[in-house]
């Protein structure tokens, strides 16, 4: 499920092409460097953008621009905002699909930097709208990713039980397997460090006993501090930040004999697939 981001937390945006219009946002200064002259949204509209994050000279800091998962936002009354300060509900509210504007907010306003930001005097925010949907709309879009992405997992984990799959299986102990589906890029997550994943667990029966994607959000735990079963603490640190993988965890690795009732039986064997989304 995309991130909902609420006015409450400070971002976004710039673009460049087109006359420049420079007004105040909140106290902020803004220009506007795109007006394709389109329909702005309405209220209770979700807003889909490109987001682009520079310093103040102009070197960039962060960029969201993946197609199947850009920011989004619901267009509300100010007095509606958890945060009716935040220039980004005027900012965005007026402006139209392929529009793009710049934010100027100086670093002292931002709560909690990244460290990447406390280097610089200012931010500048970049935000170019792609998409938008009604309410109604926006609910039957993200319906169709949650379903979209179950689905892509029960197709791994049958492929997998059927020996329908290339690539090779990481054996390790007590009949723990790992298979990477993707490996992802940077570094592996290690003991100590907070991981975000999305996943789908099976019996193996096919049976679906847990689902993040269902719930809308991904699941956040400490790598080997014993919050997750041990097929997760040992298989996790094989991905990569955007890995996909099977995870083939033994009952010993996992709920152990007595299982966990009632949707875990006694002595299950368990198959997930698992995607990690992040690492800190």
């Amino acid at each position: 499920m995309k991130n909902i981001l609420t006015f409450s937390l400070v971002i976004f945006l710039l673009s460049s092409c087109g006359n420049s219009n420079e007004k105040m946002i909140k106290g902020y200064k803004s220009v506007q460097h795109n007006n394709t002259g389109g329909a702005l949204p309405d209220m209770n509209d979700f807003v889909h953008f490109h987001l682009n994050i520079y310093d103040d000279k102009k070197n960039l800091l962060q960029s969201v621009q993946d197609e199947n998962n850009l920011p989004v936002i619901q267009i509300v009354p100010e007095e509606q905002s958890k945060d009716a300060s935040n220039p980004i509900l005027n900012l965005i509210s007026n402006l139209a699909i392929g529009d793009s504007a710049s934010l100027f907010i100086p670093i002292d306003s931002i709560p909690n930097p990244s460290p990447e930001m406390k280097e610089t005097s200012l931010v500048e925010y970049v935000v170019t709208p792609m998409m938008m949907h009604t309410e109604e709309e926006y609910k039957a879009w993200a319906q169709k990713i949650v379903d979209d992405k179950v689905a892509v997992g029960e197709k791994a984990v049958k492929d997998y039980l059927n020996e329908d799959f290339d690539g090779q299986i990481i054996d390790l102990e007590n009949g723990f397997k790992v298979y990477i589906i993707e490996e992802g890029e940077g570094e592996h997550p290690t003991a100590g460090q907070n991981v975000a994943v999305d996943y789908t667990g099976y019996l193996r029966d096919m049976t679906n006993f847990d689902n993040s994607y269902k719930r809308g959000r991904p699941f956040t735990f400490r790598i080997g501090q014993g919050m997750v079963i041990q097929g997760w603490d040992k298989g996790i640190p094989f991905l990569k930040p955007g890995g996909k993988a099977i995870l083939d965890v033994p009952y010993a690795l996992g709920y152990g004999a007595a299982g966990s009732p009632p949707s875990i039986p006694a002595e299950s064997d368990l198959i997930f697939y698992v995607e990690l989304l992040g690492v800190q």
